[in-house]
C-alpha cells in the first residue's frame, strides 16, 4: 500500500503542477493578444483603443504580479474541511494502508466527478473504506454468540442483484487503480448488504 500512496501523491502534485501550467498559458495567451491589439491599434492611429489597451495590459500583468506574491505567501494549507473529516476518521492518521486507499478512492472519485463538493467526496470516501476495511470497523462483541439464533438474512434480500450508478464508479474506479478486482468488489458489496 506504500506503493499505492507514492502514486496517488504522485498523481495529485501532477494535477496541480497541470493547472498550474493551464494558468500559465491562459496568461501567456491573453498577454499575447492584447499585445497584438495595442500594435494594431498603433498601426492604424487609434489612440483611444491603444490606449485602452495599454491599460488592460498594465492591469493583466498587475494581477498576475498579485497572484505571485499571494502564492508565495500563502503555503499551502489543507482545506479546512478535509481537516475536520480527518480528525472525526482517526484510521486516516492511524492506519497508512487504509490511508493509502483512501487516497486513491478519493482521488479517482474527485476525477470522475469534478462538479462534487469536496465534503460528498470525503463522505464516499469514508464508506468505501468501511466496506473494504469492514473487519476493522466491527465491534468485537458482535462475533460473540447471542443467546437468540435464527436466520439473519430476510428472504427479500436473497436472489438478483444489482448495483447503483455510484456502486459501478466506484467499482470501475477500484479496478483501474488496481485496488481491488470487479469480482472482489462485487463479493465485498454482497456480503455488506447480506446477499449469498
Amino acid at each position: 500500500m506504500g506503493k499505492e500512496l507514492k502514486e496517488t501523491r504522485k498523481a495529485l502534485k501532477m494535477l496541480q503542477e497541470h493547472h498550474t501550467k493551464v494558468k500559465e498559458t491562459e496568461y501567456n495567451n491573453a498577454l499575447r493578444e492584447l499585445k497584438a491589439l495595442q500594435k494594431k491599434h498603433l498601426e492604424e492611429g487609434n489612440s483611444d483603443g491603444y490606449l485602452e489597451t495599454t491599460e488592460l495590459l498594465t492591469d493583466l500583468k498587475a494581477e498576475q504580479k498579485v497572484r505571485e506574491v499571494v502564492k508565495e505567501t500563502t503555503p499551502n494549507q489543507p482545506d479546512p474541511r478535509f481537516v475536520a473529516w480527518a480528525g472525526e476518521n482517526k484510521w486516516y492518521q492511524n492506519d497508512i494502508e487504509m490511508r493509502g486507499y483512501a487516497d486513491t478512492v478519493g482521488l479517482g472519485y474527485a476525477q470522475q466527478n469534478p462538479n462534487l463538493d469536496p465534503e460528498d467526496v470525503l463522505s464516499y470516501v469514508a464508506q468505501q473504506v468501511k466496506i473494504r476495511f469492514k473487519d476493522k470497523f466491527v465491534n468485537p462483541n458482535r462475533s460473540k454468540p447471542s443467546s437468540v439464533e435464527g436466520n439473519s438474512t430476510p428472504a427479500s434480500k436473497k436472489g438478483s442483484f444489482e448495483m447503483s450508478e455510484d456502486e459501478r464508479k466506484t467499482m470501475n474506479t477500484f479496478v483501474r487503480a488496481g485496488v481491488m478486482s470487479k469480482d472482489d468488489y462485487i463479493n465485498e458489496l454482497k456480503k455488506m448488504k447480506g446477499i449469498k
